[in-house]
């Protein structure tokens, strides 16, 4: 029961610091278009705030519960948890960084020499920022995805190092898919993507 109270006060002190970060860098009034629209938009933030909190309650419980009843192999996996959402926490960071500073000065800018006053709904601005954050969550696995596939021997690091020029491709391609339609959003995610399989290769 006290994960609901938190993740209410930590999802409202995250929105806090998101605007106040925004309003530091540059004009942005952010609105709503209903009346519970920033009530539902803090809802599902702590919903989101209060499911981060249980992932690692949950793993540690269950290993203490369950740990004389798994094999040693089954263990490890569960003691090095840790690591992915260690990384995750990171490139989230580091999304959430990008989405303030780069992503939002950048798009808003873009005003055509008119006099167009920068809005943007809470509900929109929360989902670009998550989206982003989600993004590079997700970047930050792949060094920890190529190293179990080299540890398993289902892939060796002599044939990942001959796959470099393909993944940098591929991986400026699905950059260009899941960011805005222009060459900084694509060169934000996609050097990171390339970068991050290289990391798997050390």
């Amino acid at each position: 029961m006290v994960a609901i109270p938190l993740g209410y006060y930590l999802a409202s002190s995250f929105l806090q610091f998101l605007i106040n970060s925004i309003n530091n860098r540059f004009t942005l009034d952010v609105i709503t278009l209903s009346a519970g629209e920033s009530l539902n938009t803090v809802i599902l933030m702590s919903l989101g705030v209060i499911i981060l909190i249980y992932i690692p309650l949950l793993v540690i419980m269950f290993y203490i519960k369950w740990q004389s009843a798994l094999y040693e192999n089954e263990k490890r996996i569960i003691r090095w948890a840790w690591l992915p959402m260690l990384f995750g926490a990171g490139g989230a960071v580091v999304g959430f960084w990008v989405s303030v500073n780069m992503f939002l000065p950048y798009f808003f800018s873009y005003n055509l020499g008119l006099d167009i006053k920068n809005t943007i709904t809470i509900s929109s601005l929360i989902w670009f920022i998550v989206q982003n954050m989600i993004i590079f969550c997700l970047i930050a696995q792949m060094p920890i995805v190529l190293k179990l596939l080299v540890k398993n021997k289902i892939v060796s690091k002599s044939r990942l190092r001959s796959y470099w020029k393909p993944v940098i491709f591929v991986s400026f391609i699905i950059a260009g898919l899941i960011t805005p339609p222009d060459f900084l959003s694509i060169f934000i995610v996609g050097v990171p993507l390339s970068l991050s399989y290289f990391v798997a290769l050390i």
